[in-house]
């Protein structure tokens, strides 16, 4: 289970997310649907560890989630509308930023990628963009 609560995400002057309270069960499939400026990615960004919230907490099976929990931050999944990693990236490329977004050691992160691009039948193309 992912809970928010009170999740606030303040800019100097600008509020991207305010007071945000969500609970998303186990199982569940979750969309985060709005207009411009609603503070879609801010949340994501927030979920990912990337931003740090101005206030409120994010819990993910009763553990308050932070950066130094990895653990944690493998439960979490987001699919995103558009692909907005670069168009010039190879595959090794996507997965070594994916890794370090984690914090993984890079040898670790050669290995689980020769891993899972061997396991999607995707090893083949793994120096292609």
């Amino acid at each position: 289970m992912i809970e928010l609560k009170h999740l606030t995400k303040k800019y100097d002057h600008f509020l991207a997310v305010e007071d945000l309270n969500l609970k998303i069960e186990t199982g569940e499939f979750f969309g985060l649907l709005g207009p411009n400026g609603a503070g879609k990615t801010t949340t994501i960004g927030m979920l990912s560890t990337l931003l740090l919230p101005t206030s409120g907490e994010i819990w993910i099976n009763g553990e308050l989630l932070t950066r130094q929990k990895n653990q944690l931050k493998q439960k979490l999944s987001v699919v995103t509308q558009e692909y907005s990693m670069r168009q010039d990236m190879t595959m090794n490329e996507i997965m070594e930023y994916q890794g370090r977004l984690y914090y993984m050691p890079i040898k670790k992160i050669r290995e689980r990628s020769e891993e899972l691009l061997e396991f999607c039948g995707l090893i083949d193309y793994r120096k292609r963009t």
